[in-house]
């Protein structure tokens, strides 16, 4: 169950330095595509984006999922949703090019992928917009305009899914990743469900509860924090004693909200 909660004055990090380094997902589709195999992404990160959305929307008409990569949140919103438009925005022309492979194989014809940059670009008016880790490509002068631009967005009651990083300082390798937040932004090493490193990521470090009050002040409702959830299937995998550190130290933080 997620806790609601108000806070005060905002304070996002501070403003980020030219030096931080953008990924480039064209060059690393190939290899970025290895972290579908992680096992905190699989089993814990996807089904608890997919468990907010079930009880927060029932039947949207239009999906859209921000940052949307190869697919791998858009796929499985098209099976959730069977009935609903899907639409996954990405600024990456070979990942999107993936994610049309990916399209064939799977035969999800209700699925859209665009070449499109989120925070420029128009956005359809959707029931629920899924924007799994793409603040961290916003700079805390285009936060507040975005979150705006995001809430225009939605239709009447619509809802909004953030998954935001937050670093502990734990060694969480063995579920997929290593997060250090360094002068303001994250460095986050990802590696493969054999431990075996992918790459290392780039962003920028938002202070969570700092972003829910700027949520808040552009007009978001019902603003909830949601616990990760780790599926039977990855239960089952690797036993519950395995997530129990995961689970007790989190390092993603998981938001939903809606417009009235």
């Amino acid at each position: 169950m997620g806790v609601r909660f108000s806070l005060g004055s905002p304070r996002i990090a501070s403003t980020i330095s030219n030096k931080i380094m953008l990924n480039n997902y064209n060059k690393i589709a190939d290899i970025y595509k290895e972290s579908n195999t992680k096992p905190d992404k699989l089993y814990s990160i996807l089904p608890t984006v997919l468990d907010i959305m079930k009880n927060r929307c029932i039947s949207p008409k239009v999906i859209t999922d921000l940052g949307c990569g190869d697919g791998f949140f858009t796929f499985p919103l098209s099976r959730m949703y069977k009935d609903a438009k899907v639409i996954g925005m990405d600024n990456s022309e070979a990942q999107i090019e993936k994610a049309q492979q990916n399209k064939k194989k799977l035969h999800l014809e209700q699925t859209t992928f665009v070449k499109s940059d989120i925070f420029k670009d128009s956005i359809r008016l959707s029931d629920i917009i899924a924007a799994p880790f793409v603040f961290g490509y916003c700079t805390e002068d285009e936060l507040k305009t975005f979150l705006i631009k995001l809430k225009n967005s939605l239709c009447p009651g619509g809802v909004l899914v953030i998954v935001l990083d937050d670093p502990k300082g734990i060694d969480n390798r063995k579920y997929g990743a290593k997060k250090t937040v360094v002068d303001d932004s994250l460095e986050i090493e990802l590696y493969d469900n054999s431990q075996k490193y992918i790459t290392t990521l780039h962003a920028i470090y938002h202070y969570p509860k700092s972003f829910v009050a700027i949520l808040e002040e552009v007009g978001f409702i019902n603003i909830t924090v949601h616990n990760p959830i780790i599926s039977d299937e990855g239960l089952q995998k690797y036993g519950q004693e395995w997530w129990g550190d995961y689970v007790k130290h989190s390092e993603l933080y998981y938001i939903s909200c809606n417009i009235d």
